[in-house]
């Protein structure tokens, strides 16, 4: 009984199921869903009383052919007004010079066949009407960058086109193009660019459609600034050029866009770790000469400068006309360090052993180290001549002597009676032994003093090497950096 009760309950459950599936189908099929297929209205035999339906039907169904110019003369060109309002630089790709810009086209034709009489048709005077039912003029971005076939060409504009009773067309049009820019790297990153924006008919010559500017320059009421670059100027200019492959002339209008880059991301990332770097690596000659990573330092700041002229040269456009001036402000400063890396090197190779000659002694103790106001210690002791080896044996010798003399004195002295006396030959013999001992101290003493003070004169001249050439580079690198940086434009305000 409760199987029977339970099957009973399923089976009326999948009926409820089929019904609410019938219901929902039958309320999708009178629902009318939008599509983006182009809906055609039948205006022949449309019933409607309405004075637009009316209107568009005696204009574009009553024998207008989109395809005739619409001019009275066909001698005379149509005269189109281009202007367009300048609102974003969306970016400016540098390494393939091209310009993305957001613009607002403008348009403005006269159209002598779209001519009515407002009060035969309840007093409208304009319509908007689709692009599809009336004749356009064929302009298109002449410099286009996009790869995209439709890009730069104006009219595939999908948006309506106003028209009044008097025949005057206006058409409006957001859009975003990419267009080829000439990159002038001289200067960067503290340059100015000058891109253009050229707008003309691409089949249309200058007796057909004549394309004149709206105003002097672009409509700048609308843009909005860039964190990169700041717009000077976007002036208007119409040219008029004929190509070799056609006699006839063609009109066009160009907009000039003067850019000025805002070199604040380049200068606090980029300019002034790589002054700081530079500088660390003149400075180490400030350290003492016996720290071994000095060189180790030199080493790690030319590693990171590499770096940063490969991130930088990443992002400038492949060119062998003009070098950018923020790589060869890098370069000159790779320069300096692999020269410090090299000083770093010969200063600290001064550690010698061996003797030092007059002449360092001389050049290095006595006039430089004056001259870079180094205090030796003991200035005369320091350059007084050494003793020749001549000499130097000499006063072993004497050394000898007198140490023997001394002690032969203090053994003939007074001896005790009771002690046996020593044959005089034995004694000499003994006394030499112990001379030539003692001497041979004193020589090694002495050698010891030499090579001490030999070492502390080489310690010495590398802390004068070290000095002259902190100097040297430090005035090289205030040099070069104060060139490099005069070579910026004046109204930078670097200097």
């Amino acid at each position: 009984m409760a199987s029977t009760a339970k099957c009973m309950a399923l089976a009326f459950l999948w009926l409820c199921l089929y019904v609410s599936a019938i219901n929902s189908t039958n309320l999708t099929d009178g629902i009318a869903f939008p599509t983006d297929e182009v809906k055609v209205y039948d205006l022949e035999n449309s019933q409607q009383d309405d004075d637009e339906l009316k209107l568009v039907k005696d204009l574009f169904l009553s024998g207008y052919n989109k395809n005739v110019r619409p001019v009275e003369d066909k001698n005379l060109p149509v005269e189109v007004k281009f202007g367009i309002a300048y609102t974003q630089i969306v970016d400016l790709i540098e390494k393939d010079q091209v310009l993305e810009s957001n613009i607002w086209v403008r348009m403005k034709w006269q159209n002598h066949l779209l001519k009515w009489n407002y009060s035969e048709y309840g007093g409208i005077k304009a319509i908007n009407i689709t692009p599809l039912l009336m004749w356009l003029p064929d302009i298109v971005l002449h410099n286009n960058a996009e790869e995209n076939l439709p890009s730069g060409t104006l009219d595939q504009f999908k948006t309506k086109v106003q028209l009044n009773y008097k025949g005057e067309c206006t058409w409006y049009a957001p859009t975003i193009l990419r267009s080829g820019c000439n990159i002038d790297i001289t200067y960067f990153p503290f340059d100015d660019q000058l891109c253009e924006l050229k707008f003309g008919s691409w089949t249309f010559n200058g007796l057909q459609v004549n394309i004149v500017q709206m105003t002097d320059e672009a409509d700048l009421n609308f843009y909005m600034k860039s964190s990169e670059f700041q717009l000077i100027s976007a002036k208007a200019k119409r040219n008029v050029v004929r190509y070799s492959c056609c006699p006839e002339p063609y009109p066009d209008v160009t907009f000039y866009l003067h850019l000025r880059r805002k070199p604040g991301f380049f200068l606090y990332n980029i300019i002034i770790p790589c002054l700081v770097i530079t500088s660390l690596a003149v400075l180490t000659f400030l350290l003492p000469p016996e720290i071994g990573e000095r060189v180790t330092l030199v080493i790690e700041s030319f590693l990171a400068l590499s770096f940063v002229i490969l991130m930088v040269s990443s992002s400038v456009p492949v060119t062998s006309d003009n070098t950018p001036l923020i790589m060869k402000f890098l370069l000159i400063s790779m320069c300096q360090i692999g020269c410090a890396l090299i000083a770093n090197c010969i200063s600290l190779n001064l550690y010698k052993k061996e003797e030092m000659p007059q002449w360092v002694r001389v050049v290095f103790l006595h006039y430089l180290a004056r001259c870079l106001c180094i205090s030796t210690g003991h200035p005369k002791g320091g350059v007084s001549p050494k003793k020749s080896k001549d000499e130097d044996t000499q006063d072993k010798k004497v050394l000898a002597s007198m140490i023997h003399k001394n002690s032969y004195n203090s053994i003939d002295g007074p001896v005790s009676p009771l002690l046996p006396r020593k044959t005089s030959a034995n004694s000499d013999h003994q006394m030499s032994k112990a001379a030539d001992g003692i001497a041979a101290v004193a020589e090694t003493v002495l050698k010891e003093e030499d090579f001490e003070k030999d070492r502390d004169f080489w310690i010495f001249t590398s802390i004068v090497v070290d000095r002259l050439l902190l100097i040297i580079f430090t005035l090289t690198f205030i040099t070069s950096s104060s060139f490099i940086f005069s070579m910026v434009p004046d109204h930078y305000g670097i200097f």
